[in-house]
């Protein structure tokens, strides 16, 4: 097992972690006034062209979108199949 992202807060609702020359970001989404949900977006730091976000695919809770990462980072995630949706 890969080991864990260490998250900081980079602003009020959003956190950062990187891993392996990967970015991963994730950012709360105001969908209404009752539920916090949160996007992740992944930033290839080596190759940009390999950039992906879930903003409009996928919300998840905070400790969602950091296991969500996690997942990423282990590669349990198939990010083509992601990117394809």
């Amino acid at each position: 097992m890969k080991k864990e992202i260490k998250f900081r807060h980079i602003g009020l609702h959003s956190l950062e972690g990187r891993q392996n020359n990967i970015l991963y970001q994730i950012y709360w989404q105001h969908r209404d006034r009752d539920t916090l949900t949160y996007a992740v977006s992944i930033h290839n730091l080596e190759d940009p062209g390999q950039n992906i976000s879930t903003q409009n695919r996928q919300e998840f809770s905070l400790e969602v979108a950091k296991k969500f990462c996690q997942d990423v980072a282990a590669g349990r995630v198939d990010l083509n199949a992601l990117r394809r949706e």
